[in-house]
């Protein structure tokens, strides 16, 4: 009994570092997904992960995320994680949005960037 104090002082502090670590690891998560890039079209979100080459097009494009279950829709589009849109395209029917205005179901699937590093870019 004579280190019971010290062994409840221990894993106090274990128990107070965990949660502080805990709560700074979301704090820092959550700036990461409100300094995304978001877009609005007809009322769908979709999370703007960067631009590729496409070698098909000779063009770059945005590379972007549904942020809602998309299905197969016959004469259109496959079901799909990932796609991509010229940037002729993204005009005035890719609205920009910030992640405040994102719906609580796209917020949910949104995920934290950055999807790439290279130091000279």
């Amino acid at each position: 009994w004579p280190y019971f104090k010290n062994v409840v002082a221990l894993g106090t502090g274990a128990v107070t570092g965990g949660c502080v670590a805990t709560g700074y690891r979301c704090w820092e998560q959550q700036k990461k997904l409100e300094a995304g890039s978001y877009a609005e079209r007809a009322g769908n979100y979709y999370q703007i992960l960067g631009h590729a080459w496409d070698y098909d097009r000779q063009d770059f494009v945005m590379v972007f995320r549904p942020l809602y279950h998309t299905e197969a829709k016959a004469n259109s589009h496959e079901a799909h994680y990932l796609a991509t849109t010229t940037f002729k395209g993204r005009g005035p029917e890719y609205k920009p949005v910030t992640y405040a205005e994102l719906s609580s179901a796209a917020k949910g699937l949104a995920l934290p960037g950055p999807f790439w590093k290279d130091q000279e870019w």
